[in-house]
């Protein structure tokens, strides 16, 4: 099962990816198309993207789990994750990436799954939960809906970041079993920046950095939101694109 990214000067990027149905995406840059299909299964996780040619200077192969959240093919979300993919395979990396909606990641946690040894889990939550191990670097890339990424990617971490697994509790405080990564998070909406900080108090800032991978003790993370989606011009996007392959260029070869 296969996956053609394809970009507007019509490079073709093969991606293997666990998808159910025939999608066909529009970018929502601009007029120019970008478009994909995808055949795919419910709950099946085959996602492991072909790198092409690497221009990291460094050399140095990483292993990064690209996660996405955002239920509508086109959105500007896509369009940031194609972004993020395509620059990591110039850097040669190997990249897990996920699409929630499209795998159709159920995120209510059952009633007893928490008290189930790891190995009793579910294939495709053990699958998640190696892959995160086994990843230097991770992105999050989702809309800000009410103070909040989407409940299908709260429901993600309620249900691969658990307790004795991926973290637990001491008389010394919390600590991690999955070791410091490289974490970016790509976040959109669209309230003015001003509000956002000084009215709301960034709520999305505060989820990821301080009680998720704060308890973690994660000490490589940043997170960029763009705003406002919704006012924004062709040429604003284009810039916000450019930024994205220039911080993943900075951050994800090892110095």
């Amino acid at each position: 099962m296969s996956l053609l990214f394809k970009n507007p000067v019509n490079h073709v990027y093969p991606v293997t990816i666990g998808l159910s149905c025939q999608k066909t995406k529009t970018e929502f840059l601009s007029k120019k198309s970008i478009t994909f299909r995808v055949q795919h299964k419910p709950q099946t996780v085959n996602h492991k993207i072909t790198n092409h040619p690497s221009s990291n200077p460094k050399g140095v192969v990483m292993k990064i789990l690209v996660i996405l959240g955002h239920p509508k093919p086109g959105s500007f979300n896509h369009v940031l994750a194609e972004t993020a993919v395509q620059t990591l395979q110039e850097l040669g990396h190997d990249i897990l990436f996920h699409d929630l909606y499209g795998e159709r990641f159920d995120p209510v946690l059952p009633v007893d799954e928490e008290k189930l040894d790891e190995s009793e889990l579910p294939e495709f939550l053990r699958q998640y939960l190696d892959e995160l191990r086994a990843s230097q670097g991770l992105i999050f890339i989702h809309p800000n809906w009410w103070g909040s990424p989407p409940a299908i990617l709260r429901g993600w971490i309620d249900r691969v970041f658990r307790q004795n697994s991926v973290y637990n509790f001491t008389p010394n405080g919390p600590i991690s079993y999955i070791g410091d990564k490289i974490v970016q998070i790509f976040s959109t909406s669209n309230t003015p920046r001003d509000i956002e900080v000084n009215v709301y108090g960034d709520p999305v800032e505060n989820f990821w950095k301080v009680i998720v991978f704060g308890l973690l003790g994660s000490q490589s993370f940043e997170r960029r939101n763009f705003e406002s989606i919704i006012l924004s011009t062709p040429e604003e996007r284009s810039l916000w694109l450019d930024e994205v392959k220039t911080t993943i260029r900075r951050r994800f070869i090892f110095s």
